[in-house]
């Protein structure tokens, strides 16, 4: 599984980034996961994920269908170039 982040931006998101596939507001401590590890694990809407070196996480959004075996934390501004180092 790969591990990325994502922050409100329509570059990253749609035309609304402050609310979610889900229709739910973005939120710290929020992840998105692609749908096929939604139906591998049984993940729904408000599940906690564990993710090894990161912390809890709550399901809260999910990925374009493109996106295969991927979860990606949400982050109000964008940090993505210090998880990537």
């Amino acid at each position: 599984v790969t591990v990325s982040a994502y922050s409100p931006t329509e570059e990253e998101c749609d035309s609304d980034p402050y609310i979610t596939a889900y229709q739910k507001p973005v939120k710290e401590g929020t992840i998105a996961i692609s749908r096929d590890l939604e139906k591998e694990f049984g993940w729904r809407l408000g599940d906690k994920i564990q993710i090894a070196g990161l912390g809890e996480f709550v399901v809260w959004d999910r990925m374009h269908p493109k996106w295969k075996k991927r979860v990606d934390i949400f982050f109000m501004i964008l940090i993505r170039r210090y998880l990537s180092g």
